[in-house]
């Protein structure tokens, strides 16, 4: 059975491509690259824009395949493809709560990329990417996702956020960009291992 799976930022040229194009490359390198549909979409998108330039340096040395990435145009969220996917996986609450506006039915079955880190560090058995939202779902009442703690300030990113620092210096930008890298690595792993007994 195909696995969809949808990854949502606010422009889609730097974040949702990342996980899209790193996730790629993982499943790739696991010989399973027929069993996934990946896409990506922004909830912002103005224009049809490549991925930015320090995405396309982090997913080179990577090795992840450069015509996809080349050929990549930013897109806008919409019903159908929330409604197509499995599992949505966005950057960012705000990015999430984009989805459950336009398709209410999907907030069951979409969690920021930290969010579902934390919730599927140790699910197992599932038989499909539906019984892992529906596992991670079930999860966010466990009282297992950081909260926002006392001195925290609108000016620093929520706990479960990867922010969208497209518009900041160059190394901060990178950075941030690097950390989404080792979190969608580590969400593969573990997604890799919830479906690795069905």
């Amino acid at each position: 059975m195909e696995k969809r799976l949808l990854f949502v930022c606010a422009a889609n040229v730097c974040r949702s491509p990342l996980m899209q194009f790193e996730f790629s490359g993982l499943v790739a390198a696991d010989g399973g690259s027929g069993e996934w549909r990946l896409q990506s979409a922004g909830a912002h998108v103005a224009g049809s824009l490549p991925v930015c330039s320090v995405v396309d340096e982090i997913l080179a040395r990577d090795g992840v395949a450069h015509d996809d990435v080349a050929a990549h145009r930013s897109r806008q969220i919409d019903a159908d493809l929330i409604e197509d996917a499995d599992l949505v996986i966005t950057a960012s609450l705000a990015e999430r709560a984009v989805v459950a506006r336009l398709v209410p039915t999907a907030r069951e079955r979409t969690f920021t990329l930290r969010e579902a880190n934390v919730l599927s560090a140790d699910v197992t058995g599932a038989a499909s990417l539906d019984e892992v939202a529906v596992e991670l779902n079930k999860r966010r009442a466990y009282g297992l996702l950081p909260t926002v703690r006392a001195g925290w300030s609108f000016g620093r990113p929520h706990p479960l956020d990867i922010p969208d620092d497209h518009g900041s210096r160059a190394p901060k930008h990178a950075g941030t960009l690097s950390a989404a890298r080792a979190y969608i690595r580590t969400f593969h792993t573990q997604l890799a291992r919830a479906l690795a007994e069905a």
